[in-house]
């Protein structure tokens, strides 16, 4: 006599590929320029902060990758930088409930080609400028834990293109450590064909 044993792992992959919370700490982007008195200065560099979660409460691990990053002038919807920053790192293995603080230092030594004239001009001014920030990667999702009889999990992974919009931006050349703002959650956008 024999016995046939089973068992059947169900692994449910949660239907929203936007599964991070990608928030831009204090709502700002720090400038710094030197130097302020000349048009155009010498060199320009973004002080890009964001804050990356991972809200699922289950099993599933994020790695958000290949991160870049395009930025509109609010006021002006024509203006936009004509460079894409991309951002080195990213967020590796975000557990459930898990955060990473992302930052990158973006420097120029040609402002006006990569920045745009527009923007180079206001923040010589040491104007404050209202943005929009499109934020793009490569969301990677995998299944993590182990079985009872100690085997890994199978693994299951989705690989889409996914796109957070941030409203509400500001780009500053205050830099003092009295500024403070909110920090501004992004909203995912679907870019599923």
């Amino acid at each position: 006599m024999g016995v046939l044993v089973g068992a059947v792992v169900v692994m449910v992959m949660p239907s929203d590929p936007h599964l991070l919370d990608i928030k831009v700490i204090q709502g700002s982007v720090g400038v710094d320029i030197s130097p302020f008195h000349r048009y155009p200065p010498r060199w320009v560099r973004l002080n890009i902060s964001l804050d990356a979660s991972n809200p699922i409460t289950n099993r599933w691990a994020a790695w958000f990758k290949n991160i870049s990053m395009v930025i509109n002038a609010s006021d002006d919807g024509n203006e936009s930088m004509p460079s894409r920053l991309n951002i080195d790192g990213g967020a590796d293995s975000l557990q459930s409930g898990q955060e990473m603080y992302i930052r990158s230092v973006q420097s120029t030594d040609d402002p006006v080609a990569d920045m745009g004239d527009y923007f180079v001009k206001k923040l010589c001014r040491r104007e404050n400028i209202d943005v929009t920030m499109r934020i793009e990667g490569t969301l990677v999702l995998q299944m993590v834990g182990m079985l009872n009889g100690g085997g890994g999990l199978g693994q299951a992974r989705r690989n889409p293109a996914v796109t957070y919009t941030c409203l509400g931006i500001t780009l500053t050349v205050d830099n003092s450590p009295s500024y403070t703002g909110a920090d501004v959650s992004c909203r995912s956008i679907d870019t599923r064909s």
